[in-house]
């Protein structure tokens, strides 16, 4: 039971994914929950222009973290096109 609570997460099938915004400078921290791909690449596209954001989404395959790295003249990477499908 332990395992499963550390290496595993359960996301209704309703839902497409969650995406965790954390703000570096206030510690603030906001959970959006979207049904669609599309909702989600829109909002995901409006949150990277700040590089302040530390971005965690979550689906149901996959968690990734997305955070720019101070002084880089390109802080999300060349490579990405937020066009991932849920």
């Amino acid at each position: 039971m332990h395992d499963w609570r550390i290496c595993s997460w359960d996301i209704p099938e309703s839902v497409c994914c969650i995406i965790r915004v954390a703000k570096r400078d206030t510690g603030k921290v906001e959970e959006l929950i979207y049904k669609s791909a599309r909702a989600a690449t829109k909002k995901l596209d409006q949150l990277i222009t700040d590089p302040n954001n530390e971005i965690t989404i979550a689906d149901h395959d996959e968690i990734h973290l997305i955070r720019s790295v101070i002084g880089d003249s390109d802080p999300f990477g060349a490579d990405f096109d937020g066009d991932d499908e849920c």
